[in-house]
């Protein structure tokens, strides 16, 4: 075997050293053969060749013939473009409460508050869905905004503590005050009747009715009354936005309410709002009854009333009854003392009372306000049974009334009545039986004596 070797150093020549060659010389060994390539001015690559017998010399090796192997050559590297920021996304606002992307998700939210509707706000960019479709209402269920009895945005100062200062009128002219809770056309009454002393020969007395405390005129109506034969005004008042109070069977007003009072007496005693609202000092006139009996109550929307059903107020036209107060709590000791001094019965009897709380509701028995259907938002008021002042047993309908007086064989307290029994006054009979939820009551009436059970014709009344 020979071995050829290409090399790009210079080889010793030792004292052979001649001029230097132009080609390539060639010296032969039987072991080895040198190659002395022509001096470049770049270094070249050193390789080994092995070359098998019998295989031609090469005659001339050129460095130029070498080529790198291709896997030892690295391509040049790609341009690289400068890398762009990441755009960040634009966080989306937190929208104020009750404010939603979706109309699905603002009618959702709806049963949970006290409104109703929606409505689309644009804030920035963005179109939300608002629960409650009137800003006032907004307001008050939303942002905590005070109310007023009506329900609506107050505009006046909160003050849950502000109390009566004057008298509503000349108390020597009240012969009795029937207390709220009084039974009365098929309802138990929130408020207080004063029953006006007669003149001379029942001479009709004109009775002025003066501001209990200092307040505003925020609504009032001029109405015909059930008999058609007079019209009255009806007018309330806000001490504050929790505190207002009310005259009803006015007949006369003072100069500064009759200037915006209706002209025309109308069906309904519904009342509408006075605006502006007229301020009134305590003490101050606001107008006159014709003798007879009139009206006064009081609302504190910080009190709330207990009854059997409570469903059937608290979200219904009965929901001021939740309200409802004894207005002559609200004097301080020296007036209230007056007050309760002249409490008693419809029949003109004054009689020591302890209670003047207008709910009467006591479940289980047959004491309080009955309905004709269990259905809490089409029900009308039918019955309102309770005890009068005296120990008076009164059953009231819309159409009649029964009085049942201690004494009488038939007479019993209506908080025990929690099975049935049967009431006889004056040739009457009011047979009732109440239901063991205490939330149904079946009642019957005729003319005679009680029967001993219950008449098929009974009529079934709701809490």
């Amino acid at each position: 075997m020979f071995l050829f070797a290409i090399g790009c150093a210079e080889t010793d020549l030792g004292n052979n050293m001649s001029a230097a060659p132009t080609a390539t010389e060639t010296q032969t060994t039987p072991s080895q053969t040198k190659t002395k390539p022509t001096p470049t001015s770049s270094p070249t690559t050193k390789a080994a060749v092995t070359v098998e017998p019998n295989t031609p010399t090469p005659q001339e090796t050129s460095t130029s013939a070498i080529s790198p192997s291709p896997t030892s050559t690295n391509p040049p590297p790609a341009p690289t473009a400068t890398p762009m920021p990441l755009s960040t996304p634009t966080p989306i606002p937190t929208p104020p409460p009750a404010h939603f992307l979706t109309q699905e998700e603002v009618e959702a939210a709806l049963p949970d508050l006290n409104c109703s509707g929606w409505v689309q706000v644009p804030i920035g960019d963005i179109t939300y869905y608002r629960a409650c479709a009137a800003d006032p209402d907004y307001e008050i269920s939303v942002m905590g905004a005070p109310s007023n009895l009506s329900g609506g945005l107050c505009n006046i100062d909160s003050d849950p503590t502000v109390r009566f200062t004057a008298a509503p009128t000349d108390l020597s002219l009240i012969k009795v005050i029937v207390p709220p809770g009084s039974p009365s056309g098929g309802t138990i009454a929130g408020h207080s009747y004063l029953h006006s002393k007669a003149g001379a020969d029942d001479e009709t007395i004109r009775i002025p009715v003066y501001a209990p405390a200092d307040s505003i005129l925020s609504s009032m109506s001029y109405y015909i009354s059930n008999g058609g034969d007079k019209n009255f005004y009806f007018l309330t008042f806000d001490m504050s936005c929790e505190i207002s109070y009310k005259f009803d069977h006015l007949v006369e007003l003072a100069p500064t309410i009759d200037e915006v009072a209706p002209g025309t007496a109308v069906e309904s005693s519904a009342t509408n709002s006075v605006d502006p609202p007229i301020t009134f000092e305590a003490g101050e006139l606001i107008g006159y009854t014709d003798g007879g009996t009139w009206d006064f109550g009081a609302f504190d929307t910080t009190h709330v009333n207990q009854f059997a059903n409570q469903e059937r107020y608290s979200r219904t036209r009965f929901s001021q009854a939740v309200h409802e107060i004894c207005p002559y709590d609200y004097y301080d000791d020296s007036l209230k003392s007056q007050f309760y001094a002249l409490f008693g019965n419809p029949g003109g009897d004054r009689v020591a009372v302890s209670d003047c709380s207008p709910a009467k509701d006591v479940l289980g028995s047959a004491a309080g306000q009955w309905f004709d259907s269990p259905d809490v938002e089409s029900g009308q008021s039918m019955l309102g049974i309770a005890m009068q002042p005296g120990g008076i047993v009164e059953i009231s309908s819309e159409s009649s009334n029964m009085r049942v007086y201690p004494g009488n064989p038939t007479w019993l307290d209506l908080e025990q009545l929690t099975t049935a029994h049967c009431y006889a006054s004056d040739g009457q009979w009011t047979y009732i039986e109440i239901n063991t939820d205490g939330l149904q009551m079946q009642l019957a009436n005729g003319d005679g004596d009680c029967p001993s059970t219950l008449p098929t014709d009974a009529v079934t009344y709701y809490r």
